[in-house]
């Protein structure tokens, strides 16, 4: 008996007359050999697997749904992964794709051979029965890649189960879900990401920047979405924001508002709802006026009792692709269900990866209604869980301060905070940037069986920071100009010039010294001469 005609035996023993093979090769045999016993107890389908490839050199409509259904590590056979990852990394660099051009960046890769050479990219193609159908092998591919790693959970899960000690039944629980739950991670951070990886790794283009930065054409973003009655937006495109609040601060209704503003304009919007009910939902934005016709074309409302997989990715995606607003509501709950923790900041980066930032890739203003910590120090103040929950927001992060709570027959106003503005056309840091009105004084007309509220976002006219502190935006914005036409102005002149209380004159004075909108010179005598360093902004700093 030669090498070559070498089998191991069932407990992997060279036969006794015959020389081992050499180690790569006895390795890899025994792997085979381990598939050959598992047989088809592993869920993999190899003639879907083939078909989606084939699809994909065919049909460049088609190729696009298939990298947002599946990613390279959802094919069971390795030579399929090698072939799908070559394709996607054509696909983002734009460049043709068909057998010649896939085999020559597998020769490049020195991969040709791993495939088994040439011929068998064009095998690809004789498998496919229809290429329009791609998405739907995909699909076939993703959900046995699920049953894959499901199994191999259940048997982490049995590991942790028989793991002889004295570990805390809770925490042996806490292991076992934490296994399960990250399933559907993996599997929902498939789709688009290898197929977005290539480029985002390659060098930016800077020229086209730097000429449009230079001639004013490039601009930094803007807010478009969630408008206050004077017309200024608080929610940017593209991008993902946040607010939190306690219990009651009308936080869901801040989004609530601005997607009755979409649909009433006749705009689409998706709603993720991980908290509340649809009837409850809907009925909110009936009672908002929001025409019934209206809120059925263009209402997109997803109710999630399950972490997200790659094909129902796919199907969001589709779903929020035209949309300027899309509103995730409840945060703990999204990300316990997809196995991440709130206090881990790798974990809350995972959720952000997961579907917010993907969403916002897609052009989406993605605003995400969150918790914040309740005890008596830090009140109001953060959203519960790890910091990157804020360090990871891309737009504006917002606080709902409840001034006056807000309840059937009632009115309530909460003012809407800024706590991190990325682009800075919204507001500075700590500013009530609009009031949140709701009125349900008003009843029902007759016949009707929907209450209504009239909710609406206001310009602050009487502004606070965080703490509460008066901060009067109003004498801000007249003392600044005062020092623009006139530069020097002691405190008395500013007084005579500025129409105000003096007391309410002072604190503009001094909140524009202590934020360097204006400096002071001291002069003879004590008196001081007041010099503007920039104009204060109302509508970008107060609301």
């Amino acid at each position: 008996m030669t090498v070559s005609d070498w089998h191991p035996t069932d407990d992997g023993a060279p036969p006794p007359d015959g020389a081992p093979p050499p180690p790569d090769d006895l390795a890899r045999r025994r792997e085979q050999h381990a598939a050959s016993r598992r047989g088809e107890d592993v869920p993999h389908d190899p003639y879907a697997e083939q078909c989606t490839l084939g699809a994909m050199l065919l049909d460049a409509h088609t190729r696009q749904d298939v990298l947002e259904a599946v990613s390279a590590p959802d094919f069971y056979r390795p030579q399929h992964e090698v072939v799908f990852d070559a394709i996607a990394h054509l696909h983002t660099t734009g460049a043709p794709i068909d057998p010649v051009t896939v085999g020559d960046e597998l020769r490049r890769r020195q991969q040709i051979t791993r495939i088994g050479g040439q011929a068998y990219l064009h095998d690809l193609i004789a498998s496919v029965p229809v290429a329009s159908n791609g998405a739907y092998y995909a699909g076939i591919v993703a959900s046995l890649a699920v049953r894959r790693r499901l199994a191999e959970a259940g048997r982490k899960v049995e590991q942790i189960a028989l793991t002889p000690g004295d570990t805390a039944p809770a925490e042996l629980l806490d292991a076992a879900l934490g296994e399960v739950g990250r399933i559907s991670t993996l599997t929902a951070l498939a789709g688009t990401t290898t197929a977005l990886a290539g480029d985002t790794w390659e060098p930016v283009d800077l020229d086209p920047i730097i000429e449009g930065l230079l001639a004013g054409t490039l601009t930094g973003p803007k807010a478009e979405v969630v408008t206050r009655r004077d017309g200024k937006a608080l929610i940017y495109p593209a991008a993902v924001h946040s607010i939190s609040g306690e219990p009651g601060s009308a936080k869901t209704w801040f989004g609530l508002v601005g997607a009755a503003q979409e649909i009433t304009a006749g705009r689409p919007v998706l709603a993720i709802d991980f908290e509340d009910r649809p009837e409850t939902f809907a009925n909110r934005l009936l009672s908002l006026g929001v025409d019934p016709s209206l809120l059925l074309a263009h209402l997109r409302y997803v109710r999630p009792e399950a972490g997200t997989t790659a094909p129902q990715w796919a199907r969001l995606a589709a779903r929020a692709r035209d949309c300027r607003l899309v509103l995730i509501d409840g945060i703990t709950e999204a990300m316990t269900m997809h196995g991440l923790s709130l206090m881990d900041n790798a974990d809350a980066a995972k959720w952000l990866a997961l579907i917010p930032n993907r969403l916002a890739s897609l052009g989406c203003g993605v605003l995400q209604v969150d918790h914040v910590v309740k005890d008596s120090e830090s009140r109001g103040r953060y959203s519960i869980g790890a910091q990157h929950k804020l360090a990871g927001i891309t737009g504006t992060a917002y606080k709902a301060l409840i001034v006056k709570s807000f309840g059937k027959g009632e009115r309530g106003l909460t003012r809407i905070v800024v706590d991190k503005d990325k682009h800075g056309d919204v507001g500075a840091t700590g500013m009530t940037i609009a009031e949140l009105h709701l009125d349900a004084t008003q009843s029902a007309a007759d016949g009707a069986t929907v209450s209504p509220i009239f909710g609406w976002l206001e310009t602050p006219q009487e502004s606070h920071d965080e703490d509460g502190n008066f901060r009067p935006t109003v004498l801000m914005k007249r003392v600044s100009e005062y020092l623009e036409r006139s530069p020097g102005g002691s405190l008395r002149a500013i007084r005579m010039a500025v129409k105000g209380k003096g007391a309410s004159i002072d604190i503009a004075v001094e909140t524009l010294i202590r934020e360097g909108y204006i400096r002071v010179e001291k002069g003879t005598r004590d008196a001081s001469f007041h010099f503007p360093i920039r104009p204060f902004d109302d509508r970008n700093n107060c609301g």
